[in-house]
């Protein structure tokens, strides 16, 4: 699977939960800005989305920067959607909390499945912590 269809498929995710959801499609030589792969929404919650997959990324501390700063002068908060290879599993790790090196047991441990995601932050059933 190419990262392209993870995007798309988070974005089904995201929309079968009411949530309005996108993609930027910038990509490789294209992407001198730096643009999040999703932009999603609900009810003044906005989620910028790095998606990565892969059984382990690397992103530059600038480019993880750029996204927080990005996000937070559009009033969202910037996370990174890891989808480990070989799983429909996403986690969800706070890019201020995320490390340049991620594989699926780190991701696990930083951050929180896409469901439980969702749930706490776009519908807040209980009070997103980060």
């Amino acid at each position: 699977m190419k990262g392209i269809q993870a995007e798309r498929d988070l974005v089904k995710i995201l929309e079968r939960h009411n949530i309005v959801a996108f993609r930027i499609p910038a990509s490789g030589a294209a992407r001198k800005a730096v643009l999040p792969d999703i932009v999603a929404g609900y009810r003044g919650k906005i989620a910028f989305f790095e998606v990565k997959h892969a059984q382990r990324i690397y992103i530059g501390s600038k480019r993880l920067e750029a996204l927080r700063d990005k996000a937070e002068r559009f009033g969202a908060k910037a996370f990174i959607a890891f989808r480990p290879k070989g799983s429909s599993d996403y986690f969800i790790i706070p890019v201020e909390k995320s490390p340049a090196t991620l594989d699926s047991m780190k991701a696990k441990l930083l951050g929180k499945h896409i469901e439980t995601f969702i749930r706490e932050f776009f519908l807040e059933e209980r009070a997103f912590r980060e």
